[in-house]
């Protein structure tokens, strides 16, 4: 094992994996200055599954730079070239496993090796989804991050059954983050999630919604979203929710005659008061006078 203060890597040489040969490294770095670590692009001899826990890190995978925030994970397959574009990593904490295979390509089918218990059936239901997601990354739910705990705890452990425990657990973790990937939405960028972010939100105004509903929609974590969000519409992203339901009470006021109050209601507020705040925010009048206005 190597350390050298926030950072350590096990490999085949260490005595931590002479039992896993299938577990190609192990790491876990965190830079808290501006030292530049190398990362020029290569190929794993496996399937790579990476962890960010801080920092903003730019990911090449192929001919595609991805922006990866706190609280995602990225894979990347053996045939995938990938690296940071600018040949090296600085500030953050990142965590990174690689998994040899018995083989997988883009003609094969995933075969992890005689150390798996997942029968081949899953196995190559956790290749094709590997294969044929439309983006290589993922959010870290609470339920992964207790696998990657679980597997690095059982890594460490002394116990006469640790080969199994260490096998399981890296079974349930790729089984797991195939099944998140399964579920993500298709989109791909933000060209594609914000309209699929505004018809969700129209559908129901008047729900209560929050910053993990709208990561669940568009799989994108809470940093990532957020400076997504900003960047393709100027808002924050409690803004954004809002801009929508102004926008819906302004056309319910130019072309319906219902009361104030409904208009609030249906709009997705839950006091006229606070209607009232942010309609004025947005459009520098009250409800009142931009009916009047517009109905001149």
């Amino acid at each position: 094992m190597k350390n050298t203060g926030e950072f350590y890597r096990f490999n085949q040489d260490d005595p931590e994996l002479t039992d896993f040969p299938h577990i190609d490294v192990l790491g876990h770095i965190d830079i808290y200055d501006s030292s530049k670590i190398p990362l020029p692009m290569h190929l794993n001899d496996g399937i790579e599954l990476c962890f960010i826990y801080k920092g903003h890190f730019q990911w090449q995978i192929v001919d595609k730079t991805y922006d990866l925030y706190p609280n995602t994970s990225s894979f990347t397959l053996p045939w995938q070239l990938h690296g940071s574009p600018l040949g090296y990593i600085t500030r953050g904490e990142l965590g990174w496993l690689v998994i040899k295979v018995e083989s997988f390509s883009p003609s094969q089918n995933l075969k992890l090796g005689s150390w798996s218990q997942l029968t081949n059936a899953e196995q190559k239901w956790i290749g094709e989804i590997l294969k044929n997601s439309p983006r290589p990354h993922i959010n870290i739910t609470p339920f992964l991050g207790e696998l990657i705990d679980q597997l690095m705890n059982a890594i460490q452990m002394e116990h006469p059954f640790r080969s199994q425990i260490v096998n399981r657990a890296l079974d349930n973790l790729l089984f797991h983050y195939a099944d998140i990937l399964s579920k993500a939405p298709t989109t791909t960028s933000a060209d594609d999630f914000i309209p699929l972010l505004e018809e969700k939100i129209n559908e129901d105004l008047s729900h209560r919604w929050q910053l993990s509903d709208l990561e669940s929609i568009s799989g994108y974590g809470k940093s990532q979203l957020n400076q997504l969000i900003k960047q393709h519409t100027g808002f924050s992203t409690m803004a954004f929710v809002n801009s929508l339901r102004i926008a819906e009470a302004q056309r319910l006021l130019k072309q319906t005659e219902l009361p104030i109050a409904e208009v609030c209601v249906l709009a997705g507020f839950e006091s006229s008061q606070h209607f009232s705040i942010i309609f004025k925010k947005f459009t520098g009048s009250s409800p009142r006078n931009f009916r009047k206005e517009t109905n001149k």
